[in-house]
């Protein structure tokens, strides 16, 4: 009896850890699914937005542009002139989500090579000398296209800050994990600017920070450039992976 009661309650055992990792991978299914389609949304609506405000611009220009074809063609040429800049604009903003998306296994798609190559778009051909500093280990722990997407387009609109506004000579880039938080931080030595008067860029920083709950802080002056700290918590992203 006590031999066909140990057998039973093993067979019960068995049943019940059977039961318990069916459950578990059917929530893990689903987790996998409802993030799949968090992100389908995500992207579906960062579209919508950008090509839809870009499409209504492009509009308003085309109508301008055909109005003073005939009557003042300078204006004609200025107006198509936004729109090819427009078309631009929207052409790298669709293919900085494209990039985020692809699997980070991908050479040609990892950060370090991305962010080189916005260094040498922006800020080489303005003679601007940068430095990147960023650990080894950057591409495991910002896989997850969401943050990928919103650390790449900080960085790359600070980059369009320096190159446009600083005047400086030098600048710095660094992803480094320190402590509770990976930190972000892109620095120059130009003129400073003033932070009491944002405009759309850093605007635009201080969104995507807190979009994936990160501190954003901006330290700047005339005497010693510009600094953008953009501080993850390590936890947010072990939480999203």
């Amino acid at each position: 009896i006590i031999k066909y009661l140990f057998f039973v309650i093993i067979f019960i055992l068995a049943v019940v850890f059977y039961l318990i990792y069916t459950q578990m991978k059917k929530r893990k299914m689903l987790e996998q699914q409802m993030a799949v389609q968090e992100e389908q949304n995500r992207i579906s609506a960062d579209l919508h937005d950008d090509i839809g405000s870009t499409l209504s611009s492009i509009s308003v220009y085309s109508e301008l542009a055909s109005k003073y074809h005939e009557s003042s063609p300078e204006k004609s040429k200025e107006m198509v002139g936004k729109i090819s800049t427009q078309s631009t604009e929207l052409m790298t903003r669709i293919e900085d989500i494209i990039w985020s998306l692809k699997p980070i296994s991908d050479g040609r798609f990892n950060f370090n090579n991305k962010i080189k190559d916005l260094v040498n778009e922006l800020l080489h051909v303005k003679n601007i000398n940068c430095e990147i500093d960023m650990s080894d280990h950057i591409e495991e722990i910002i896989n997850e296209p969401k943050l990928r997407k919103n650390v790449l387009l900080i960085i790359k609109e600070a980059i369009h800050n320096i190159a446009k506004h600083s005047k400086a000579s030098e600048a710095h880039i660094a992803i480094k994990q320190e402590e509770k938080y990976l930190v972000v931080s892109i620095r120059d030595n130009g003129k400073g600017i003033e932070i009491s008067k944002p405009g759309n860029g850093l605007n635009n920083m201080k969104k995507r920070a807190a979009d994936i709950n990160a501190v954003f802080e901006i330290d700047s002056s005339a005497e010693k450039g510009t600094c953008v700290t953009c501080k993850i918590p390590i936890a947010r992203i072990r939480h999203h992976v």
